[in-house]
């Protein structure tokens, strides 16, 4: 066995199933990998909506009692029998060359992490033609929506740590990076990131740029490296940046805007200002914490 790909899951089975179907279309032969899905308490009916689909590749469901995405992860990587594990999220959906570009890339660089494209999309409709931009490469060192690494670097390093149940990927991926892993990146290794418009969206963002907000503090007071202060933005000129560009006023004249864009479905121009509404409401929850 390859790779093992470990997906933890919560619900989310509309969006789940076609990630498992897509799965099937791989070009990498069946027996090269695994996928290990690990339902985290799911109370929508995933598991009665897994047994539905054909699955043509080696699967097994796990069912733990809601913990996080930190402890299903390392149950699934208890349960890996390959060299590798590959990471995804159960929202993502897989180019047919995913697999096999990791399987390729660990092969020639084994001690890498190796991490691909997120193409944000707002349809379950995959534009496989659509080109690579600057935008679709996650600037996280260890984004678990689309990397893999050996299963002994992931093991040494200590797994996920429980604790956290925002940030873990990049908390893991700082001690990797301690351990002196390096990493290659495939424009060819992609997957697309199913983002669909929400109709409570602006209340979501803002309930989950808290709680962002919230972790990143514990990350940086358990991690107070350079490298964490750069990638949480909890650091002077962020605040200055926000203080100056996206006051309150601003934010509250952008929440207005989007309420009344609810017929407007030009993704990037929603993606913009939720990107901006929830970036002050992040910084706003990390100021509180650092006070408290």
């Amino acid at each position: 066995m390859e790779i093992s790909i470990i997906i933890p899951t919560y619900n989310r089975k509309e969006v789940l199933v076609e990630c498992l179907k897509l799965i099937n279309k791989q070009t990498a032969s069946k027996e090269t990998f695994e996928v290990i899905l690990v339902d985290d308490g799911s109370t929508d009916g995933t598991e009665k909506e897994i047994e539905k689909i054909k699955i043509e590749y080696s699967f097994k469901y796990i069912y733990q009692e809601n913990q996080g995405q930190a402890v299903a992860r390392n149950n699934g990587i208890n349960q890996a029998k390959g060299r590798v594990i590959l990471f995804i999220d159960d929202d993502v959906l897989a180019h047919p060359g995913l697999v096999e570009e990791h399987i390729i890339l660990q092969k020639v660089w084994k001690d890498f992490i190796i991490r691909g494209p997120v193409i944000n999309i707002p349809q379950l409709e995959l534009p496989l033609e659509r080109p690579v931009g600057f935008w679709d490469i996650n600037k996280n060192f260890f984004c678990t929506s689309n990397v893999s690494v050996a299963k002994e670097h992931i093991i040494k390093a200590g797994m996920f740590d429980p604790e956290f149940l925002w940030w873990e990927d990049c908390e893991l991926g700082f001690r990797l990076r301690k351990m002196g892993l390096k990493w290659k990146f495939s424009l060819k290794a992609i997957v697309f990131h199913y983002k669909p418009f929400l109709e409570n969206e602006l209340e979501y963002i803002k309930k989950w740029s808290a709680k962002k907000g919230k972790y990143a503090v514990k990350l940086y007071r358990k991690h107070p490296h350079w490298r964490i202060t750069l990638g949480t933005g909890i650091h002077p000129f962020s605040f200055f940046w926000t203080k100056i560009f996206n006051p309150s006023f601003i934010i509250h004249y952008y929440e207005k805007i989007f309420h009344k864009s609810k017929e407007n479905k030009k993704f990037y121009y929603r993606s913009f200002l939720t990107s901006q509404i929830g970036n002050y409401y992040y910084l706003k929850t990390i100021s509180e914490e650092l006070r408290a």
